[in-house]
């Protein structure tokens, strides 16, 4: 080789060897750089970690109980249990329970009498918050997020009620010491509500009421009927329990809730007026307040008059939006306050009758920008106006006979139909409790389940521990069908496994359960559509375009799903 071509070769493989020293020290430095990053993270965890657990937990109030009250033990006989003067009725479906005493006595008495439910409900409450998010490490950072979201929740809560909330915690074992003092998780749980508003898009609560008044009703009493819907969980269906509270301080009131709840989100009190809450939208935040179901139980338990009930709820700060349905059956009268954490509006009518879904309605919050945009996208609108029909066409002869075949109605008008598992529907099958009231009366029922479909009983202030029996609503006729009525519970659980199989990306597993589904029950779109949004990523377009076609014709009940339906069918028709 020429001493030119050797000088050139050799210069070549310096500059090949420096590169490739550049490059493993480049190298080393970004290994080295991501290795200190990754130490920082992990040390900032541990500190955000230790800051949360030592300094954002809520502590409970400085309250020293009675030893005498912490020494009564249950007393059972049969389905009763008893401890002091508070008893607890077990009946599957509808449980009934009286509390009296003082705060803590009552919130110690509580838990003392349902410990069995509350940690049956427990596991099965976190168990369904691992199924939205199955990564452990999210689903710590989502308890730490609450943790932190809610440093400040005690401050917004009643000195009464955080001592319920300590008699509670006192009342039960702490079956989950892993996430932390009991005092703390009860507190969240209260927020449950309102905490769903911040980590979803909508609310888990979507609901539809109506009241009634003077003409609009046969005998001139004042009705009021809701549907309280939280797709979640069966179990507060199944085990959804009726209280009697007879505080030692303010009025007795009803509730229709669960085990472990003192807040209220449908009840009426001694002096008649009634408050049921719907969830709704707003640009309106604030970072933290009083759970809504506690400001309900706040009115229940301290207003007699309408002007008192809608005063405490204007003064309250919260920080959600919602509807509260308040009804005064002396007068009789109803309104709705809708109220975000900035703004407080009252819509009332000038008739005698009124209708209140997801949606603000009043000139203060009708043109909100998210109000707005969740009447377009979600069930709310549709549900209104289904509602307000049925009740112009019972105008007169409103009962509450009447109010139940409102509350069960399963008519779909898009589509023209029955259907049984659309959202758009007044009845959908995730009813958590259904209630009417004859406020003027003073008497309450409550669907015994599953969801509106069983017999309705009346439950008054007075009577409470001995039920009418002929005052009793009988169940749906569907739910009498036994055999088509098993075939819609069989097709709801089989979607529910179709999900939870498309989230874990065995989507192939989850194609005959969906078809199942719908041979099971052909008026539900879900099924069609989810087929549909498969064989899109399979890229089986034949298939999918079938599906979608289905779909379409059955009404999915929201707007973006709808507008990504006929995307893909314009699509799918240019192939």
């Amino acid at each position: 080789m020429e001493p030119e071509n050797q000088e050139k070769s050799a210069f070549s493989s310096s500059t090949t060897t420096k590169k490739k020293t550049i490059s493993r020290k480049w190298l080393k430095r970004i290994g080295l750089v991501l290795l200190i990053s990754l130490l920082l993270l992990v040390l900032f965890l541990l500190g955000f970690s230790y800051y949360i657990d030592h300094y954002c937990l809520s502590q409970p109030p400085a309250y020293q109980p009675s030893p005498k009250v912490l020494k009564q033990q249950v007393k059972r006989n049969g389905k009763r249990r008893k401890i002091g003067t508070s008893w607890f009725f077990y009946e599957k479906g509808l449980h009934r329970m009286y509390l009296e005493g003082s705060s803590f006595e009552m919130g110690y008495y509580h838990a003392k009498l349902t410990q069995d439910l509350l940690k049956e409900q427990e596991k099965i409450f976190l168990d369904k918050i691992h199924e939205y998010v199955p990564s452990s490490f999210f689903l710590w950072l989502l308890r730490k997020y609450v943790t932190w979201h809610n440093r400040n929740l005690n401050n917004f809560v009643p000195l009464n009620l955080k001592i319920e909330i300590l008699g509670l915690s006192m009342g039960q074992p702490n079956f989950y010491p892993e996430l932390g003092p009991l005092y703390n998780r009860i507190l969240n749980y209260h927020a449950a509500h309102d905490i769903s508003h911040l980590v979803m898009d909508t609310p888990l609560v979507g609901c539809t009421s109506f009241a009634a008044w003077g003409k609009a009703t046969q005998n001139g009493h004042l009705l009021l009927a809701r549907n309280f819907d939280f797709n979640l969980l069966d179990t507060f269906d199944q085990n959804k329990v009726v209280t009697l509270f007879r505080p030692k301080k303010g009025y007795a009131f009803l509730s229709v809730g669960w085990a472990g709840m003192i807040g209220v989100v449908s009840g009426i009190n001694e002096k008649k007026i009634a408050v049921t809450v719907n969830g709704a939208q707003s640009e309106d935040h604030k970072g933290i307040g009083t759970p809504v179901s506690l400001l309900v139980r706040q009115v229940l338990q301290q207003a007699s008059t309408l002007d008192e009930a809608v005063s405490i709820i204007q003064k309250a700060k919260v920080f959600v939006s919602d509807l509260y349905l308040i009804a005064d059956g002396k007068i009789p009268r109803a309104l709705v306050v809708e109220k975000t954490p900035s703004r407080s509006s009252v819509w009332e009518v000038k008739g005698d009758y009124l209708v209140s879904a997801n949606h603000f309605l009043s000139p203060t919050l009708k043109n909100d920008r998210r109000n707005l945009a969740y009447k377009k996208e979600g069930t709310s609108s549709l549900r209104f106006q289904r509602m307000k029909h049925l009740v112009k066409k019972y105008y007169s002869s409103l009962t509450p006979q009447k109010a139940a075949e409102i509350l069960r109605d399963r008519w779909l008008e898009p589509l023209q139909k029955e259907t049984f598992l659309n959202p758009g529907a007044l009845n959908s099958m995730i009813a958590t409790h259904s209630v009417i009231m004859d406020v003027t009366e003073g008497i309450l029922w409550v669907s015994k389940g599953p969801h509106q479909m069983g017999s309705y009983v009346p439950f008054s202030i007075d009577s409470f521990d001995h039920p009418i029996q002929s005052l009793v609503i009988p169940p749906d006729p569907l739910f009498q069908d036994q055999k088509r009525f098993a075939q819609i519970q069989k097709a709801k659980k089989l979607l529910h496994r179709s999900r939870l199989l498309i989230r874990d990306n065995r989507k192939d597993q989850a194609i005959p359960l969906l078809k199942q589904a719908y041979k099971l029950d052909s008026t539900c779109y879900l099924g069609p559509y989810l087929l549909g949004r498969i064989f899109m990523e399979k890229k089986e377009y034949p298939k999918a375009l079938k599906w979608l076609q289905i779909c379409q014709s059955l009404y999915p009940p929201f707007d973006s799903e709808r507008k990504q339906i006929s995307t893909w069918l314009s699509e799918l028709k240019k192939l």
